[in-house]
């Protein structure tokens, strides 16, 4: 390692002319860098909890611990939220998460199975997220794989597939693509 004027025993990066290695990810963020549609208060703390690397992206998601405090209200502070997970009372898509910045996204059913309750996150018209409340049954399925069609809708459907099928083997057979 060689050693800068600007930073004694340290490597320097040239950042804007000055500055240090940066190592890794960033851990932080800021409260004014959040994303808009976590309505989060400018002026009430400086920091925002970071989402964690998961199945959603950073930017299209909502950390569980924003979900407890801010949209429930099970928790007034960060540690209450952060005990409320520890005892394992919060499923996300029917598994156990106790992570407090597990990124919870759209389509995403939240369950506390001590209340008795279901929430799906949805947009709003706005693109804010709001939680939808659900029945038990609704919430027990995936929540990517809605059943939106009945047995009929689904018998047609395969039928028009099989018919398909037939016509593009009678079109290789004939000669035609």
């Amino acid at each position: 390692m060689t050693s800068s004027p600007l930073h004694p025993g340290g490597v320097c990066k040239l950042v804007c002319g000055l500055g240090i290695w940066a190592r890794g990810l960033k851990k932080h963020l800021k409260r004014l860098n959040d994303p808009k549609h976590w309505m989060l208060d400018k002026l009430r703390g400086a920091f925002a909890p970071k989402p964690s690397s998961g199945p959603h992206k950073s930017r299209e998601c909502l950390p569980l611990i924003l979900i407890l405090r801010n949209r429930l209200k099970y928790g007034l502070t960060y540690r209450e939220v952060i005990s409320i997970l520890m005892q394992r009372h919060v499923l996300v898509d029917g598994k156990v998460r106790t992570d407090k910045t597990y990124p919870a996204g759209f389509m995403d059913v939240v369950s506390i199975p001590k209340t008795n309750e279901n929430f799906r996150l949805l947009y709003d018209t706005k693109g804010r997220f709001r939680l939808h409340s659900l029945r038990d049954e609704e919430a027990k399925g995936n929540g990517h794989a809605l059943s939106c069609f009945s047995e009929e809708e689904e018998s047609r459907s395969s039928f028009r597939n099989s018919v398909f099928k037939k016509m593009d083997i009678s079109n290789a057979e004939n000669g035609e693509s």
